[in-house]
């Protein structure tokens, strides 16, 4: 390595070691109240939150989750969690909604896109506050179907403490145009820490609070899994568990076996009627599909090692 190769890797490091880390005050402070706490919703006997990001248009997509697998256990407790509409109309019907089902929690922050880290830290906020019996947290999309009773398994049989599980992603270059983009001095650096993709994800509920608490003494990213899994992750220093099975919002829609056979844990894509169709045929030619043991996720074979 010559001088010029040593400066630069001298600064990497630097920036790096500046960049990963606690400020010494708080820098990015939580202020935003619940609109809808939702203080009864975890149960005494809950182990397993599941947090899906909704937007106020999508009540098919709701309504279809807790008709197929956001309903597939006793042991997880499906939470809705939403932003603030501008329109005051979508705010009553959203607290309507919460009326008759019981399942949604609401931040007062403006609803958008570049409002996701807001939306990740309110669930994370509202399970240390709220639901302490829990040990798992499960994040989720709207347009998701989770393998609630392979993941269960999964999670089970790994023992997680202190950890994050999902769609792993260990090198990813950062977009610097486009929906994801980040200014240099928001983010400078050429690739993204080791994070889960936001799709689905699992992380241990002892993050909770140290998630939700680090956060404010770090200048946030609006890229939510990012931020989270990602940067917090890393200054926690956050075990990353890679586990098959978890689909990237890349993937094609999933096949029926596939769920079936346990050979994938999430699927994307999922439209209201599709989802509905899919947990019909599940339900009803499930037990008829053709068990593949080299692809089947319980398999003590295909439990893949953790990474860090």
């Amino acid at each position: 390595m010559d001088d010029s190769e040593r400066v630069l890797c001298e600064d990497y490091h630097r920036r790096k070691k500046d960049f990963y880390r606690l400020r010494n005050h708080k820098i990015s402070e939580y202020t935003h109240r619940f609109i809808i706490n939702g203080r009864e919703i975890c149960k005494p006997s809950t182990s397993v939150v599941l947090l899906v990001h909704s937007l106020h248009s999508y009540s098919d997509r709701r309504d279809a989750i807790r008709r197929t697998w956001g309903g597939a256990s006793h042991h997880v407790q499906l939470v809705f969690v939403f932003g603030a509409h501008p329109d005051k109309r979508e705010n009553d019907r959203v607290l309507v909604e919460s009326s008759d089902y019981g399942d949604i929690i609401q931040g007062d922050f403006h609803e958008s896109y570049r409002n996701m880290t807001l939306k990740s830290l309110l669930g994370l906020k509202w399970v240390h506050e709220y639901c302490p019996s829990a040990k798992y947290i499960i994040k989720s999309d709207d347009d998701m179907v989770v393998n609630i009773p392979t993941l269960l398994k999964v999670i089970h049989k790994r023992g997680m403490s202190w950890a994050m599980m999902g769609p792993y992603n260990g090198r990813s270059r950062v977009y610097r145009a486009g929906k994801w983009r980040l200014r240099w001095e928001d983010f400078p650096f050429y690739f993204y820490p080791p994070y889960e993709s936001g799709s689905c994800y699992v992380i241990t509920a002892d993050l909770a609070f140290p998630l939700f608490e680090a956060a404010e003494y770090v200048p946030h990213l609006f890229i939510d899994d990012v931020f989270i899994t990602g940067i917090l992750g890393s200054i926690l220093n956050v075990t990353h568990i890679k586990q098959d099975g978890f689909a990237f919002w890349t993937n094609k829609k999933p096949q029926m076996c596939e769920i079936a056979t346990n050979q994938i844990i999430t699927g994307t894509k999922m439209t209201p009627t599709f989802m509905m169709s899919f947990w019909s045929d599940l339900k009803r030619y499930g037990p008829k599909c053709t068990a593949n043991p080299d692809k089947d996720l319980l398999h003590p074979k295909n439990v893949t090692n953790k990474l860090k």
